[in-house]
């Protein structure tokens, strides 16, 4: 924990809170937590293992507005990193506005494995009349590492 404080803290001068909680881990809480804690309106979800293009504020200034929110369409890497496709099942990353994840609710806590809890928000963003802008982003690509469900798992969107 400590080398990965230090080397966020030599490429970034923000505010960094790191806090350890002794509790299960969830995509859907750990999100929450840090969208509640934040003092910003702009929220900006991503997972650790995205590269993201260098004008990814831009792109977010694009798409988020009042009503818009938006879930691009990474490029996903394969196990060499030198080829892949773009899936628009794609997950792990969307921007919003706080106001706007207050309307609609914010993550479902009750996804407590990896994945679903992303389009489950997606589509109460749709219902709720806050657009969920879909765009194919070149230079986001969500880089390959093995994915472990628990045994017998299967989307609810499959």
């Amino acid at each position: 924990m400590n080398n990965l404080k230090r080397e966020i803290e030599s490429k970034w001068d923000g505010n960094l809170t790191f806090k350890n909680e002794n509790i299960n881990f969830t995509r859907a809480y750990t999100f929450n937590k840090a969208i509640k804690q934040s003092n910003t309106e702009l929220v900006f979800i991503c997972d650790a293992d995205m590269s993201l293009p260098t004008n990814i504020v831009e792109l977010l200034n694009k798409y988020i507005s009042t009503k818009s929110s938006w879930f691009p369409i990474s490029f996903h890497l394969d196990k060499n990193g030198e080829n892949g496709k773009y899936k628009t099942e794609g997950k792990g990353i969307f921007a919003t506005t706080k106001t706007q994840l207050k309307e609609v609710g914010f993550f479902n806590e009750e996804f407590t494995s990896w994945g679903d809890e992303d389009w489950e928000i997606f589509f109460r963003f749709y219902k709720n009349g806050i657009r969920p802008h879909r765009t194919w982003e070149q230079f986001l690509i969500h880089n390959y590492h093995e994915s472990k469900r628990p045994e017998g798992y299967k989307s609810i969107y499959e």
